[in-house]
C-alpha cells in the first residue's frame, strides 16, 4: 500500500492475503478481518503500527507462518487455523479499553511464537485469559484468572524468554527448556 493511500476492511467482511503485505499508507485497516493464508512464511511490514478488526491465520507452512515487521493491535479477535504468528520482537495488544479480545482455535501448531516480543490483552471483567505463547519449539500457553478488582482498561502483557527469568534469586527452582 503507498504512501498516502488506505484499504479498509468493513465490519463481517474479510480480505484474504496471500503473500506479504507492506503497507506505507494508513496503518488501520478497518473493523473487517485480514486473512492469512498460504504455504510459506508472510510478513507483515509497515511504517507504522498496525490497527485491525480481526486477524484469521491458516498458513501450513512449518516455523514462522505470519512474522510481523511491526506492531498490531487486534481490536477483536486472533483466529487460529493453522501457522504460529511470529511477533519478532513486536507487540501484538489485543482488545481495546471497552471490550475484551479473544483468541480461538489456538492449538500446538498454530500459537503465537513470542519471540522477543509481547503479547498485551486488554482485562477488563474478571474472568480466566488464556494467551496462546510460545516460542519456536513448544507451545506453552499462558493462563491467568481475575476473580475481583476493577479491572476496566487494564491491560496484562505475557512474554516467554528461554531459561530463568533475570529477576529471580539463582537458588529458585524454574522451567529451562
Amino acid at each position: 500500500i503507498q504512501a498516502g493511500a488506505s484499504v479498509t476492511v468493513n465490519a463481517l467482511r474479510s480480505l484474504g492475503i496471500y503473500g506479504n503485505v507492506s503497507n506505507n499508507g494508513s496503518p488501520v485497516w478497518g473493523p473487517g478481518e485480514l486473512k492469512f493464508s498460504g504455504s510459506t512464511m508472510q510478513l507483515l511490514n509497515a511504517a507504522a503500527s498496525q490497527q485491525a478488526g480481526r486477524i484469521w491465520m491458516n498458513n501450513s507452512t512449518t516455523g514462522s507462518a505470519l512474522r510481523l515487521m511491526t506492531d498490531i493491535k487486534v481490536d477483536q479477535q486472533v483466529t487460529f487455523t493453522d501457522g504460529v504468528l511470529d511477533l519478532n520482537g513486536r507487540t501484538l495488544t489485543l482488545g481495546t479499553a471497552i471490550s475484551n479480545g479473544t483468541f480461538t482455535g489456538q492449538s500446538s501448531v498454530s500459537y503465537i511464537n513470542s519471540n522477543g516480543g509481547f503479547t498485551k490483552v486488554f482485562t477488563n471483567t474478571n474472568t480466566t485469559y488464556i494467551w496462546p505463547v510460545g516460542d519456536t519449539t513448544y507451545y506453552t500457553p499462558y493462563s491467568l484468572q481475575l476473580t475481583s478488582g476493577g479491572q476496566s482498561g487494564a491491560t496484562i502483557q505475557v512474554k516467554v524468554i528461554p531459561g530463568m527469568q533475570p529477576n529471580l534469586p539463582a537458588s529458585i527452582a524454574y522451567l529451562n527448556r
